[in-house]
């Protein structure tokens, strides 16, 4: 049995260090070789060695041995060592470039960690920003939720000022209805009272024309023949009294004295003027003074035309009134319109028959009392 020692040149302090720092190498513990040494013998006539060099042989036998073992052990030692050293270096290639990976790894959670940390500002100012926007939420809701209060009570309000418009227009319904009903019967009194009037004016005119106009041509007629035969042209318009009386210069006196007769002739009471004829005084309205005149026929017709357009305004606006109003004053009536003129009076001969046939020089001026004609409604209709 033999112990060998490997400690050889190759195994420094340095190399040994290395292969410490790289790899932990175990020894190999090589196993015992046993050499068993057969002497064999031959009885030959061989002389006889001496015993001393026996023990030489065998010796030297055993050191041969041995040095090849030894040489035989080395040679596995460094065909193991370069194969150790071979994977080590393939170890170190693997080791570097887990370094280099790890590395890589480090810069890019470097890289992470930087994005990370922007992403966490971005996040936070996002935050605080969301947060700021939640609390003007919060105050924008608490305004609108006392703004919706106060929208609360003005909707109770309005829907209690609904339901009194409501029995207001209920009422005011009710209240149409019974204007439409009142205005029918207006309506119904004013065209009976228009129909009326217009009755008494066409009666009025036939009368007027009946009853004067029969004796204002006799005594035009007589007065041609008997006071103006003094060469006036009868037939000339635009004569006055100046030029009768440089024909007849008595023809004044005989005026005069035909109109001072011309009340006690008889039937002077019965007769009527003629409505063409009539004059009617024309009022200022602020102090009454008489500005003019105008005709009784004139009058008329332009209180008829009156009469038909209030008549046309009512109709036109009979839908649309609203509130009641008080109807149309009664219209004229014949009697107002003839108690308004007196006949001052003329005089002059009676015919055969009793008429009056007057005295006088020209045609006899009748003259009329003046009063004020009231053609206006007390009401002023709707317009």
């Amino acid at each position: 049995r033999f112990v060998i020692s490997l400690d050889s040149s190759y195994h420094s302090s340095t190399n040994a260090s290395r292969a410490e720092g790289d790899f932990i190498i175990s020894s190999v513990v090589v196993p015992l070789v046993m050499t068993e040494d057969v002497v064999t013998s031959h009885a030959v006539n061989i002389p006889l060695v001496p015993e001393m060099g026996v023990k030489f042989n065998v010796g030297t036998t055993r050191q041969a041995c041995l040095n090849t073992e030894v040489r035989m052990q080395t040679e596995y030692c460094l065909s193991e060592r370069k194969r150790l050293d071979s994977e080590c270096e393939k170890k170190a290639g693997l080791l570097n470039a887990r370094d280099d990976e790890v590395e890589n790894l480090k810069a890019q959670l470097l890289q992470k960690g930087a994005k990370a940390a922007e992403r966490n500002v971005s996040l936070k100012n996002e935050k605080e920003s969301l947060d700021k926007k939640m609390t003007e939420l919060q105050s924008s809701v608490s305004a609108k939720d006392l703004k919706l209060k106060d929208l609360n009570v003005t909707v109770r309000a309005l829907e209690t000022t609904c339901s009194g418009l409501r029995d207001q227009v209920f009422g005011f319904e009710r209240l149409k209805e019974q204007i439409e009903e009142f205005q029918d019967v207006q309506m119904n009194i004013v065209n009976d009272k228009v129909a009326q009037l217009d009755a008494d004016f066409l009666e009025m005119a036939l009368h007027l024309e009946e009853k004067f106009c029969p004796y204002l041509p006799r005594a035009i007629e007589k007065g041609m023949l008997d006071r103006l035969s003094a060469g006036i042209d009868h037939g000339k318009a635009c004569k006055n009294l100046a030029d009768v009386v440089a024909y007849n210069p008595a023809a004044e006196a005989d005026y005069n004295s035909a109109l001072q007769r011309l009340p006690d002739a008889p039937g002077m009471s019965d007769i009527q003027p003629y409505v063409n004829q009539l004059m009617l005084p024309i009022y200022r309205p602020e102090d009454q003074m008489v500005t003019g005149e105008t005709s009784l026929s004139f009058t008329l017709s332009v209180t008829h035309s009156r009469v038909e357009r209030i008549k046309e305004n009512v109709a036109a606006k009979r839908s649309a009134l609203t509130v009641v109003w008080t109807p149309l004053v009664d219209p004229l009536s014949v009697d107002n319109l003839m108690e308004d003129y007196e006949i001052v009076g003329t005089d002059g001969p009676k015919d055969s028959q009793g008429n009056d046939q007057g005295n006088v020089a020209s045609f006899p001026t009748v003259e009329f009392e003046k009063e004020e004609l009231d053609t206006t409604p007390e009401r002023d209709p709707p317009s």
